[in-house]
Order: structure tokens, then C-alpha cells, then sequence
């Protein structure tokens, strides 16, 4: 909860004045505070800034064993119920551990900047950019190239990731 707590002071420190969408640094922070919680496992914190309906596209597993945990969960999906929150943000975290470690960049994001490897999703994200503010993690390394759109809403003072796209090349 310290981290969500801090999160929250930057938010508030640097709101837009639009109380729905924070402004491009506090949407960064927030994307990547939310990314860590979930994948060094200060899950309680992830599952805090989590909104709800959250929505999730383009999911990876590692391997073969967190594959079959995550079967039910899968690659793409909607939790309605923050009481379900949780074991989806414990699948994403196996795939958004590697993006963590290896982004070159957390950027805030307008419509026209969406990678064309997301074109699939663009139509949501564009809808979802009138109330949040987009935030895009680059990594790339060789052959391997991920993206991941994380969709942040600020509500108070309080900073909400309801959505995580991603999409991968080489793996």
C-alpha cells in the first residue's frame, strides 16, 4: 500500500484539470508503479490501483507451466469483479515481468503514436484516450519486440490502470 500511497501524492501533486485523466508523467509513474506491484509481487498494491471493468489484450506465458495455470485466464479478457482482479494481475505478471526489467521508455501516449502492432485494439483505445490517459512501454532487444498500452484513469487522488494491451514480436 506505500507504493500506491506515493502514487497517489504524485497524482495529486500534478493532476490535470480534467479529474478523470491524470497528466502524462503521474500516468507513466502510475503505469510502471502498477507494472512493478504486480510483478516483484506486491500484488495487494497492484489489485489497489487495478480499476474495474478492467480489460486485458495480448497476454504472454512465458512457459508451459505458467501456460496451463493461466489457461482459464487466457490472452484476453474483462474482470468486471474486483474480487477476480487478482489472479488475472498474477497471469499478467508472469508476461509483464520481462517488459518491466527491459522497457527503454514509458511514454505517454496520444491516438495517432498507437504502434501499428496494436492496430487490433486501436478502436478501444482511441475510446479509451478520451478519458484516460495512454501510456506505451517499449522494450526491444534483437529479434524480441514488445509494446504494451497500459490505459490510466485518475479518480481523486487516486491513480487507476483499467487496462493493459500488449503485443509481441519474436517470442
Amino acid at each position: 500500500m506505500k507504493l500506491a500511497l506515493a502514487l497517489a501524492l504524485v497524482l495529486a501533486s500534478a493532476a490535470r484539470a480534467r479529474a478523470d485523466k491524470p497528466n502524462d508523467a503521474g500516468a507513466a509513474m502510475a503505469a510502471a508503479a502498477w507494472t512493478n506491484a504486480a510483478a516483484k509481487g506486491a500484488m495487494d498494491d497492484a489489485v489497489a490501483m487495478t480499476g474495474t471493468p478492467f480489460w486485458y489484450d495480448g497476454a504472454i506465458y512465458a512457459d508451459a507451466a505458467a501456460k496451463k495455470a493461466c489457461a482459464k485466464i487466457g490472452a484476453r479478457g474483462t474482470v468486471s469483479d474486483a474480487a477476480k482482479v487478482a489472479p488475472v494481475l498474477a497471469c499478467l505478471a508472469m508476461g509483464t515481468a520481462p517488459l518491466l526489467d527491459a522497457a527503454a521508455s514509458w511514454d505517454a501516449i496520444e491516438p495517432p503514436a498507437i504502434p501499428s502492432a496494436l492496430a487490433a485494439q486501436r478502436k478501444k483505445l482511441v475510446a479509451l484516450a478520451k478519458t484516460h490517459t495512454l501510456v506505451l512501454a517499449h522494450a526491444k532487444a534483437g529479434k524480441v519486440e514488445d509494446w504494451a498500452v497500459f490505459a490510466v484513469r485518475a479518480q481523486g487522488t487516486d491513480a487507476f490502470v483499467d487496462a493493459y494491451v500488449a503485443a509481441h514480436r519474436g517470442r
